[in-house]
């Protein structure tokens, strides 16, 4: 096993690029898509569903995903059509 390997099965947040050659390439993805997904919407918790921050963690794990139930605001006027209509371009890809 590589040094600064978090996991062995998880080439995203791996360090050392000897088990994932497009370790940079999923990197930006997910960076892109985050910002993207921030610059659109205002993330909030839901008042009467808190998030459990003791199921959050920093591995790599698949958990429950109904612990993080958050409400997606459009910031702007015409932010879900932007939305809809980035995720009709890659369908198909």
């Amino acid at each position: 096993m590589a040094s600064g390997v978090a996991s062995a099965g998880a080439c995203i947040i791996e360090i050392a690029t000897d088990r994932c050659s497009g370790l940079h390439v999923a990197n930006r993805s997910v960076y892109i898509t985050l910002a993207s997904i921030l610059h659109v919407f205002d993330l909030r918790e839901l008042p009467d569903e808190p998030i459990d921050t003791l199921l959050v963690t920093n591995a790599v794990n698949s958990g429950p995903t109904d612990a993080l139930k958050i409400d997606f605001r459009p910031r702007f006027t015409g932010s879900a059509d932007l939305a809809r209509s980035a995720v009709a371009s890659t369908e198909g890809v």
